[in-house]
């Protein structure tokens, strides 16, 4: 038939959205980059980094900042590098 859309087909080959596959298909994703993406999560969180996440520590209390203190810590490090007595 002259230009009549393919069907879409899944992985297993029928063409019902109850198919496990029926997604991919709609949305032209093959099952070699479905597998592809796979393989490439599975690599990405067995991964050990040559760095940690956070290289730089700060000297603090111990224990995590109340509200009032960590906006007190944020206002000076704010003066110190504006060099002014007002934050903004």
């Amino acid at each position: 038939m002259v230009g009549a859309e393919p069907a879409l087909t899944c992985w297993n080959g029928c063409c019902v959205e109850s198919c496990p596959g029926w997604s991919h298909a709609v949305r032209g994703i093959s099952e070699a980059e479905i597998i592809r993406q796979g393989i490439h999560l599975a690599a990405m969180a067995n991964r050990v980094w040559d760095e940690p996440l956070f290289s730089r520590t700060f000297p603090g209390p111990g224990r995590t900042l109340t509200k009032g203190e960590l906006r007190d810590v944020v206002a000076d490090a704010a003066q110190r590098e504006t060099g002014s007595g007002t934050a903004a």
